[in-house]
């Protein structure tokens, strides 16, 4: 699989290989967070995930893993960056 990130004040598009939707989400996460990214400058194809060059996933900006850009149907339960599962919330619904 391949996870795409770009922005929309560069014309670079990053083709990152990835073994999971799990990692991809992780990544994503990072490189947004540590690149400062607002959601509006991420380029449009910015958080598609490729499974030989098909589209098969989405990631929006808040890390949440779709099935395609449409975000109507959700892949991964998305438990925010650092914690693991519903037990790393606390009782938080």
């Amino acid at each position: 699989m391949t996870l795409i990130l770009s922005t929309t004040y560069s014309k670079c598009r990053l083709r990152v290989p990835v073994d999971s939707l799990e990692t991809a989400q992780t990544y994503f996460e990072s490189w947004r967070d540590s690149n400062s990214l607002a959601s509006s400058e991420m380029g449009p194809e910015c958080g598609l995930i490729l499974d030989d060059d098909r589209e098969t996933a989405f990631l929006s900006y808040n890390g949440r893993c779709w099935t395609d850009r449409s975000c109507s149907v959700e892949l991964l339960p998305h438990f925010g960056r650092g914690l693991r599962g519903p037990k790393d919330y606390k009782g938080v619904n």
